[in-house]
């Protein structure tokens, strides 16, 4: 992550920012996925599928086009650098800036615990060189859902912004 907060100085700010009324609870079919109160920012049914759904009107885009994502409940919504063409720019944005702490502060422990940085990806499938095709929801959840954040980070042009605090740097980005 440290890279990450190299590159991405702005995002430094979230730190320390997540919630006691934000965790992680489990979809059925075995992914994490982020809960306010208990209750899930995303389907709890099939995280994956409704993000495919939401990224599927993205494709088509032009390289000069900027995709923007209203809303990061959905960490599958992170999967959106993979579309993305050379060049382009891919915004998240989310008026939780709790969220955004969250998302952060798990990623750089889940760095921290592992001792080196995590598997990238968010699927074990075919799709992705390396991983294997029987890894089981659980296994994925337990430690891609919030490394394919880091990925997501770590692709120029990839970028998060939470809550009102951060707009300034969405602006300053959007003027550069």
């Amino acid at each position: 992550m440290e890279e990450v907060f190299r590159r991405k100085p702005y995002l430094q700010f979230l730190r320390g920012k997540s919630s006691p009324d934000l965790s992680f609870t489990t979809a059925r079919d075995g992914s994490r996925i982020p809960a306010e109160n208990g209750r899930p920012l995303c389907s709890a049914y099939g995280p994956e599928k409704e993000a495919e759904r939401i990224l599927s009107g993205a494709q088509g885009l032009k390289r000069t086009q900027i995709l923007v994502i209203l809303g990061a409940g959905n960490p599958e919504l992170f999967a959106a650098h993979r579309m993305l063409l050379p060049g382009q720019i891919c915004v998240v944005l989310d008026h939780r800036l709790a969220l955004g702490g969250l998302y952060i502060d798990l990623s750089i422990e889940e760095i921290q615990s592992s001792g080196i940085a995590p598997i990238m990806g968010t699927e074990g499938g075919a799709n992705h060189p390396g991983q294997s095709e029987t890894r089981s929801g659980k296994e994925r959840a337990d430690g891609d859902r919030h490394s394919a954040l880091v990925e997501y980070l770590k692709t120029p042009g990839c970028h998060l912004f939470f809550g009102e605090e951060t707009l300034i740097s969405l602006e300053h980005y959007l003027e550069g």
